[in-house]
């Protein structure tokens, strides 16, 4: 009977998030190898890191479960001769650790475990992540010569992190490695490409294989119900009746304003939270203009500043830009490669006129809210900052509003919801109650008015129509509507036919 609680825990290693010595203010994960009872970093790690500084940080962290659960796997199956005694025991190793996380390390017979691990099975997709980010370092440290292949049949035990990248580089090294890049390589021709491909293929150490599940694109999203639309709106961020309370008392005009922006607007979750206070244009009309603009490379667009960056912006104050990987969770907010302008903006285009003008009028009314909020703030000797959006409450009064925040106000506001209609309202992607169903719904909205898809990828932001497949793909319940109308219509000619 098993007795231990089985999971890909680290058992010879440890990862921790850490400054650097050059940058204090960002962390990084680095790995620790246990080598010979002793934790020892592996530097080449953290020079892969610095040497990526636009990725995100759960591939950082991705890199670095792959490569200490490899290590691990090495360290727990050093005695199975069967792998180390091979005819090529790097590549060996290689394969049966892909197979390891796949299938996991019990045995099936009597749920022991040889390897003393207690991996569970792991999803293919999973699994495809974790090999290929591995692959990738280890290609890495070939192409900057750290392969130091002193590992051998009789020493297959690395004594420090640095003979460890060698013993890596030396499982998954390539069969050739490429010496140059051509500067002109956008002038090869297809036959070369192809070749490339097919000899990449060919020094694959594992196969895993298709992906089971479909390509996103072609998933049916769900989006969010549209018979909720008008009752959230209405009573779910209502939060007091009394008129004689300041607007903001009344009702979570914060988490409103960004709801209205993803369910009308079609901004993703992270976007609003790089949003600066004059990245919204009232206009004459009773309408606005909203701009999603670069959070780093973007000019502030404020006046006297010139071409500054709003990165420099942000670091004059002691600030980041909201991307910046590394910085707190709390004021972490991720950004999609969308599609900008040469100014590096994407405007917002609200697809409910009515939506249009209920934003215009709570931005003016935020406005004032967020002064009185920011002077808070600066009553406590912090600096000020440009973010539209921000806290409220003892503590937290006039920082930029977080993520986590707002989902707990959307959670909150589904509660009052509930109450209001008596109804039970379930919580999830597969019902398109996360924020990301608001977008979904944006799609679906455009799709069902009927609209070009040059004209949704503009709107959605796509870099490529391709992108927006996702949110038009036809829902089941569609399907289904049509093929009875279709249905009708065959059973209709079938009756005509037979009648003649």
């Amino acid at each position: 009977m098993l007795n231990k609680k089985i999971s890909t825990t680290p058992q010879h290693h440890a990862v921790f998030l850490q400054k650097q010595a050059h940058d204090r203010e960002t962390k990084i994960p680095v790995l620790y190898l246990q080598v010979d009872g002793q934790a020892r970093p592996v530097t080449a790690l953290i020079d892969y890191f610095n040497a990526h500084p636009l990725k995100g940080d759960s591939w950082r962290k991705n890199t670095a479960r792959s490569l200490g659960l490899f290590w691990d796997y090495c360290q727990a199956t050093s005695g199975n001769e069967s792998i180390w005694r091979s005819k090529n025991p790097h590549r060996t190793a290689f394969r049966s650790f892909a197979h390891a996380l796949l299938v996991g390390t019990l045995s099936i017979d009597d749920d022991s475990d040889s390897t003393g691990l207690y991996w569970p099975p792991t999803s293919q997709r999973v699994v495809r992540n974790l090999v290929s980010a591995l692959q990738n370092f280890i290609d890495w440290c070939v192409d900057h010569d750290l392969a130091m292949p002193s590992i051998t049949k009789k020493n297959l035990r690395p004594s420090s992190p640095d003979e460890s990248i060698g013993f890596l580089a030396t499982t998954i090294r390539q069969a050739e490695k490429e010496k140059s890049r051509s500067l002109l390589g956008h002038l090869k021709n297809t036959r070369e490409i192809a070749e490339r491909i097919a000899e990449r293929e060919r020094r694959k150490i594992v196969d895993l294989g298709q992906e089971i599940a479909p390509p996103s694109e072609e998933r049916e999203a769900i989006d969010f119900p549209e018979h909720l639309i008008e009752p959230l709106l209405s009573h779910g961020f209502l939060l007091s009746r009394d008129p004689r309370l300041p607007a903001f008392e009344q009702e979570d005009v914060t988490a409103k304003m960004i709801t209205l922006l993803m369910l009308f607007g079609g901004a993703r979750i992270s976007e609003p939270f790089h949003l600066w206070f004059n990245d919204v244009i009232p206009d004459s009309n009773q309408g606005c203009k909203v701009f999603l603009r670069h959070p780093s490379e973007a000019v502030t667009f404020l006046s006297g500043e010139g071409q500054k960056t709003r990165a420099t912006y942000l670091r004059e104050r002691g600030l980041r830009p909201r991307n910046t990987n590394g910085v707190k969770k709390s004021y972490h907010a991720g950004w999609k490669n969308l599609a900008v302008d040469k100014s590096l903006s994407a405007p917002v285009y609200f697809i409910h006129e009515s939506a249009e003008y209920q934003f215009r009028a709570m931005y003016l009314y935020y406005l004032r809210y967020r002064d009185y909020l920011i002077k808070q703030r600066r009553a406590e000797g912090k600096p000020d900052h440009p973010f539209l959006f921000v806290s409220h409450g003892n503590g937290v009064a006039g920082e930029p509003y977080s993520i986590s925040a707002y989902n707990a106000a959307l959670e909150r506001a589904y509660g009052r919801l509930e109450k209001t209609l008596n109804i039970s309202i379930p919580i999830g992607k597969e019902h398109g109650t996360t924020p990301h169903g608001f977008r979904h719904r944006f799609g679906r909205m455009l799709e069902d008015a009927g609209m070009n898809v040059k004209l949704i990828q503009k709107a959605m932001r796509h870099r490529s129509p391709l992108s927006q497949q996702v949110y038009t793909t036809p829902t089941a319940a569609r399907i289904e509507s049509e093929l009875e109308k279709a249905r009708n219509k065959v059973s209709d000619s079938y009756s005509l036919e037979k009648s003649s």
